[in-house]
């Protein structure tokens, strides 16, 4: 469901930027196409794996355990990979960063963080926290200064909802009630992404 969603958020946005030719609708776009890539790269890992070990003989079983556990690393890899540079450039875009010098070190630090974040979950979480926690008060100060906005309201709460997204991970890994917060955590995804997908529609039929 989530990729089907950033799916669509990926096209309405790049349809808005299409209309307004407000290049913030670009860069959203691209976000979300590398984050929808990094849910399909963790689902065809997924199937992958599924695939392997059913078709494997039993006497093969441990071989295929191996290529399980080796593609289980690649589809992490790429999954945060791709997650975190999503996260990137949506903070690029709303911080309005031009400078290539600035970019550079954001891409190299997001690199390096991607590659500790694949044998360590909650450096991941905690640069997407990061990385959200700036969007988010990006958006809540325009949020204020346009409050008769629905377009800011809607895009604010979008986010809020994306950074309680990852609160609510943090809390599944550390937490007794794990579950319970693992699937809110999920519950908080749809919901934002469905905000955010409403509201480049509402730009599209503006």
């Amino acid at each position: 469901f989530s990729l089907l969603v950033a799916c669509c958020i990926t096209f309405f946005a790049w349809i808005s930027y299409t209309l307004t030719k407000e290049a913030k609708y670009k860069y959203f776009s691209i976000a979300f196409a590398s984050i929808g890539a990094s849910f399909l790269a963790r689902f065809l890992t997924t199937i992958s794996a599924f695939i392997t070990v059913t078709t494997s003989a039993a006497s093969q079983m441990h071989v295929a355990l191996d290529s399980v556990e080796d593609l289980f690393s690649l589809g992490r890899i790429l999954y945060i990979l791709l997650i975190l540079g999503g996260y990137l450039i949506l903070l690029l875009c709303t911080m309005e960063v031009t400078n290539k010098k600035q970019i550079a070190l954001f891409l190299i630090l997001t690199l390096l963080l991607s590659y500790v974040a694949s044998t360590n979950i909650h450096i991941f979480y905690l640069a997407s926290l990061t990385y959200l926690t700036f969007v988010t008060l990006h958006y809540h100060a325009n949020w204020k200064k346009n409050k008769r906005s629905t377009l800011a309201r809607l895009t604010f709460l979008a986010f809020g909802l994306m950074l309680i997204e990852i609160i609510l991970f943090i809390l599944s890994t550390i937490s007794p009630s794990g579950p319970v917060f693992y699937v809110a955590a999920y519950a908080a995804r749809c919901i934002s992404y469905l905000v955010l997908l409403g509201t480049f529609i509402k730009v599209w039929l503006r």
